[in-house]
């Protein structure tokens, strides 16, 4: 069983996460570091997803930090890491 008290608090957690991730992500493109056709709504929705994997994979497993999960980020979209250096592969 649910609550949908707990269910709402959740939820309005989530969508303030996620429109702070939207304004961030629509300041990257602005300052060009994000390409001008990427929707900023789709891209915090796939990222945001990543989250709770990241947070299980570093509770549980514990072989994951910021610093790895970064450059693994970097690796697959190309862009650079840490920003402003070259991702070589």
């Amino acid at each position: 069983m649910t609550s949908t008290a707990s269910s709402a608090l959740i939820a309005r957690a989530i969508r303030s996460t996620g429109g702070h991730l939207v304004a961030y992500l629509e300041r990257l493109q602005d300052a060009g570091r994000l390409s001008p056709e990427a929707d900023p709504v789709a891209v915090a929705q796939a990222t945001f997803g990543t989250i709770p994997g990241f947070v299980l994979q570093r509770l549980v497993i514990g072989d994951v930090s910021s610093g790895t999960y970064a450059a693994g980020w970097a690796a697959l979209t190309g862009a650079p890491w840490p920003p402003g250096s070259s991702v070589e592969g």
